[in-house]
């Protein structure tokens, strides 16, 4: 049975300011592997039993448009007196019937649910009103050290400690995720010392535990990874580096070749289907599915697209489009958003389309535009041909019907249609809608002398 049920809230703390990342961008919207860094510990929550966990903010309504997709609450710290500080909002912003929290910082992407739920496990079992998980390291790393009495009691966390040279000892590191018992914070909040700095710490709750004699525990994280905190965009990379070993891994063990994982960068939103080769080079990111026994890349992009089974795409770039089966891309080839590539399509070496459809086996094997464009099944496009769609101030659309047959270099110039089974000569322009069946050829085109 969860130990986690109705009487417990969980919290991410996301109101510092994040200075020492040093960009504009606030830290817990900085991207790790396709998401806000702030998501993984508000999906840790969720998957340990936490509904709806909350989210502590600043005035700003950043977070809470970023995270629009997630079922959060959300509570305001309007006063920047640290993470001790941060107590007080939530303690009046708590429903009446909540009894212990977890408060997780917002910062530490790699805690599992599976050591939030043991370190609620050692809470209710010794009956502690202050808990929390850590990590045995041979560093630490500038993070906070747990020291230890001669019972092996906890008795502080460190921030500035202070290494014994002659000690192999491993280090027991805070690792940033609290439980606390919401009766006894009401009653030990106001203790909490104001430092120099204008801030009250969250980890003074372990001193006053202890100096009221009551009981305290801690966990063991499963993987030193997951004390892992992003402070600055070194520590971003080391995450983004941890992070893709694990979705490659993961990849892999699924029935997913990666020719070179150390060149293939994989998000975490991503879904791969089994037997499909990703080939070095390789870029797939945001809300992206491709099938099975595809061959994607090498040195291709791929962002918010779907690809379907048995599609081939190298040296090219796809952005939030839909490709169907057996379509094939590239190579230096360019599909931008709003296109849907149906099944058998054929996009051959430097070509480009945009908020178009093309139809079934549809061939534009050479260098070519198809912008705003619908292209009936089995259309053969030359190379070179182009279809002007802007003049200037608006964008136009240009329908070309099924079996027709655009010639090399020609401009069909929309708003435009062109009937199944047309014809377009080399080099023509063509200004005026062709009929079904029509040959056209010339600047302006016209139609031949030989249409029957």
């Amino acid at each position: 049975m969860n130990a986690i049920n109705e009487t417990w809230a969980g919290i991410v703390m996301a109101a510092g300011s994040g200075t020492r990342m040093g960009t504009d961008i606030m830290k817990p919207l900085h991207r790790l592997s396709g998401r806000p860094l702030i998501e993984y510990p508000l999906r840790a929550l969720m998957a340990a039993g936490i509904d709806s966990p909350i989210v502590l903010r600043d005035s700003k309504e950043d977070l809470v448009n970023a995270l629009a997709h997630l079922d959060l609450k959300f509570l305001i710290q309007n006063v920047k007196d640290g993470t001790g500080g941060a107590l007080a909002p939530i303690l009046d912003g708590l429903p009446g019937n909540i009894k212990n929290i977890i408060v997780v910082n917002a910062d530490t992407p790699f805690v599992t649910d599976q050591s939030i739920v043991e370190v609620v496990k050692e809470h209710l079992n010794t009956s502690a009103v202050f808990s929390f998980l850590v990590s045995e390291e041979d560093s630490h790393n500038d993070r906070g050290v747990v020291v230890f009495n001669e019972t092996r009691q906890p008795t502080k966390i460190e921030e500035n400690y202070l290494d014994n040279d002659d000690s192999d000892d491993k280090y027991l590191v805070n690792v940033g995720v609290y439980c606390i018992n919401i009766d006894w914070l009401k009653t030990s909040f106001d203790k909490l010392t104001l430092q120099d700095n204008g801030e009250k710490y969250i980890t003074e709750l372990l001193d006053l535990a202890v100096d009221d004699g009551s009981t305290i525990s801690y966990a063991l994280v499963g993987d030193e990874n997951e004390s892992l905190g992003v402070n600055t965009l070194i520590d971003l990379a080391q995450a983004e580096k941890i992070q893709r070993v694990g979705i490659l891994n993961k990849l892999m063990l699924s029935g997913i070749i990666i020719e070179d994982p150390g060149s293939t960068y994989v998000e975490d939103t991503v879904e791969v289907g089994k037997n499909t080769v990703i080939r070095p080079g390789t870029f797939l990111r945001g809300e992206t599915i491709i099938g099975a026994n595809c061959d994607i890349g090498p040195n291709t992009e791929v962002t918010d697209s779907s690809i379907s089974d048995q599609c081939r795409v190298w040296n090219s770039i796809i952005e939030q489009s839909v490709l169907d089966s057996t379509v094939t891309v590239g190579p230096y080839s360019h599909i931008r958003p709003e296109s849907h590539l149906s099944a058998g399509v054929k996009v051959g070496n430097f070509s480009e389309i945009k908020a178009s459809e093309l139809g079934e086996n549809v061939t534009m094997s050479h260098f070519g535009y198809a912008g705003d464009a619908s292209i009936g099944d089995n259309v053969n496009l030359g190379a070179g041909m182009v279809t002007c769609n802007y003049d200037g101030a608006n964008k136009h659309r240009t329908e070309i019907g099924e079996g027709a047959f655009i010639g090399s270099d020609t401009m069909l110039v929309a708003p435009l249609k062109v009937g199944s089974g047309a014809i377009t000569g080399a080099g023509s322009v063509v200004i005026n809608d062709v009929a079904s069946g029509e040959t056209v050829a010339g600047v302006p085109a016209r139609v031949s002398e030989n249409n029957e």
